[in-house]
């Protein structure tokens, strides 16, 4: 079984390898194989666009950072920051259960039976939530500053 798993790899990578310079382009988007009297002068490309700013401020192009170094700061945000954003999804999902069954109101008679309603259902809903929020704002905050607030769910926004 080890011998045919083992050959199959080989025999895809040696394809593979045999098959990368016919998918070869040049920088200019050209196709490699043509000649220089052949091909036709580029036509020159508009300038890009800048990015627009999302809510975290981050570009939505991808960032600046290096493949490695936004590999390297999204594994650290996750780590650091799903618990952090777990128990501010806690907070933020206990406070609107309590407004949920209160209302707006300022008596501390309803509010705290209201609270302890409200805390399994903040509970679970954060819990859940905040995993979802912290690989988001891991991964969003590797791009521009792999090891910044943002990657590690301290930002001013959670969401």
């Amino acid at each position: 079984m080890n011998r045919v798993l083992t050959a199959s790899l080989t025999a895809l990578c040696i394809a593979g390898l045999c098959l990368s310079p016919v998918m070869a382009q040049d920088a200019k988007g050209g196709d490699a194989g043509k000649d220089a009297k052949e091909s036709k002068p580029e036509k020159t490309e508009k300038p890009e666009k800048p990015a627009k700013e999302t809510k975290l401020g981050s570009k939505s192009g991808g960032g600046d950072a290096s493949l490695a170094g936004r590999l390297a700061g999204f594994t650290v945000g996750l780590v650091g920051g799903i618990p952090v954003a777990i128990v501010r999804r806690t907070g933020i999902e206990i406070k609107q259960g309590v407004k949920d069954l209160v209302g707006d109101t300022d008596n501390w008679f309803i509010i705290i039976p209201a609270g302890t309603l409200a805390v399994p259902y903040g509970a679970v809903s954060g819990g859940a939530s905040g995993v979802m929020y912290g690989v988001k704002n891991a991964w969003s905050g590797a791009g521009d500053q792999p090891f910044g607030k943002d990657s590690f769910s301290l930002g001013d926004n959670i969401d």
